[in-house]
């Protein structure tokens, strides 16, 4: 995946090549994107800081393009890339100079918590030739204590950050522990900030048995466990008594690279799907799952000028798009799945279709039928989402959402999020045989359900006590 990383293209992973044969729409929506998507050319990133602050490195260093760091001529690295898009996603890691962010006298004579300003210059090509130059300006106030500091945090940013951080140890260590040092490392960065959180800030004051979490890093121990049990850092064996890795191994190296090559580019918005699969129970469907609804504008109090009100409307004009409603999601765990019990599972980059051994035959009528290809009469060993059942119909539309979620741009909104167009892989666990399904029941229960314990790594409870024990 180093060539996909550099020029930006795309990495498949067939497992068994018969899946595809009802999924072709996989490929021909890349071929679309690739057709219509806009994107830049030969382009150079550059971001500057305003006094107090310097660029130190892009994330990961092996990042999708080469970095140019001239410290005698330049005041900050540049970051040179073959090509960008609406979902390139690069992480800036910063620094603080000597002498910190100088603080400036007001009005009043009081010194207020200094602004810090960062523009970044995109300079790129477009499809027609055009050289463009894209500056981005953005003003943060700065913070005095550490509690507005968690106060503020961005969940998204801070996973993406350790998703790749990650990442780029395992990728760059030539030792033979380098996967356990990268499963360790974010969770070893998850301890330190919540114990700085706990030693910096009103928490200190809290019971020493109760573990006090961010408000806006209320997650952040269950991303952590999730990383640890994701494709990306999973041990492909298990150890026996002897310390020795033996037996068949829950991911192969092709899994794993498909993972860490979308693992390395992952943005804000997919960081946590990536790692914790979304399990939806469409067993017995409410009255509008599954169902397209149109959100409804709120009136809005006309305290702004003519342009700006425009431009607001305009905004929620474009954010107020039709969507099929969703069911509530359930945790990912096998206790939670019912032998009669069907399920949308989306681990982020496919989606899964689960039908327990014990679902009744009417539903499995109504959810199902035979594929039929195109350019034949007979009727195939496979099967497909059925449009002429109400059940049917309505959970292809959940699996049109769900796939909608990075969808391509359209006049009004773009879409960014998922990179792939995930395809839509039947596991009936009443045909559960010695052939290729197997791959795919191993792939739910071994790494879809991370809430469950296994042999490497403790469930969710057991993981939060012994993170509990180490803050302490």
């Amino acid at each position: 995946s180093g060539p996909s990383i550099l020029l930006f293209s795309i990495s498949f992973h067939v497992p068994f090549w018969r899946f595809v044969s009802s999924n072709n729409t996989s490929f021909s929506f890349f071929d679309s994107r690739s057709a219509v998507t806009f994107s830049g050319a030969d382009a150079i990133l550059k971001v500057r800081c305003s006094s107090g602050m310097q660029v130190k490195s892009f994330l990961p260093k092996v990042s999708p393009g080469v970095c140019v760091d001239n410290s005698l001529t330049m005041d900050s690295p540049e970051l040179e890339l073959s090509c960008v898009t609406a979902e390139t996603c690069i992480p800036v890691i910063l620094d603080h100079r000597v002498g910190g962010i100088p603080k400036r006298k007001d009005a009043s004579g009081d010194y207020p918590d200094p602004m810090v300003y960062f523009q970044s210059a995109l300079l790129y090509t477009t499809r027609w030739g055009q050289r463009r130059v894209r500056v981005t300006t953005l003003g943060i106030r700065t913070a005095s204590t550490v509690s507005n500091v968690f106060r503020s945090a961005d969940f998204g940013a801070i996973t993406t950050l350790m998703t790749r951080r990650s990442i780029e140890m395992l990728s760059t260590s030539r030792d033979d522990g380098a996967l356990t040092l990268a499963r360790d490392s974010a969770v070893q960065h998850c301890t330190n900030l919540l114990a700085s959180y706990r030693t910096r800030t009103a928490a200190k004051s809290s019971p020493s048995g109760q573990l006090i979490l961010p408000e806006g890093l209320q997650l952040l121990p269950l991303f952590c466990m999730s990383l640890r049990k994701s494709p990306m850092f999973r041990q492909s064996m298990r150890q026996n008594a002897s310390g020795i890795r033996t037996g068949r191994p829950s991911i192969t190296a092709d899994e794993r690279a498909f993972y860490l090559h979308y693992g390395s580019l992952v943005s804000p918005a997919m960081a946590m799907a990536y790692v914790h699969p979304n399990v939806f129970d469409i067993t017995k469907l409410h009255t509008k799952d599954g169902e397209w609804q149109t959100p409804q504008s709120q009136p809005q109090s006309h305290t702004h000028s003519a342009s700006q009100s425009m431009q607001e409307t305009a905004i929620m004009e474009s954010a107020l798009q039709p969507y099929v409603h969703l069911p509530k999601r359930t945790h990912p765990s096998i206790s939670c799945l019912e032998d009669d019990g069907i399920y949308i599972i989306d681990d982020g980059l496919s989606l899964f279709l689960y039908i327990g051994k014990d679902c009744s035959e009417e539903a499995r009528a109504e959810l199902l039928e035979p594929f039929v290809p195109k350019d034949s009469s007979e009727e195939s060993s496979l099967w497909v989402l059925s449009k002429g059942s109400d059940y049917g119909q309505r959970v292809h539309n959940m699996v049109d959402q769900l796939r909608l979620y990075s969808s391509l741009p359209s006049s009004t909104t773009s879409r960014v999020g998922r990179p792939t167009f995930p395809p839509l892989l039947l596991v009936d666990k009443r045909s559960i045989g010695p052939d290729v399904t197997d791959w795919k029941n191993n792939h739910i229960n071994e790494v879809c359900m991370v809430d469950d314990a296994s042999n490497e790594d403790r469930g969710y409870v057991e993981f939060l006590c012994a993170l509990h024990r180490s803050i302490k």
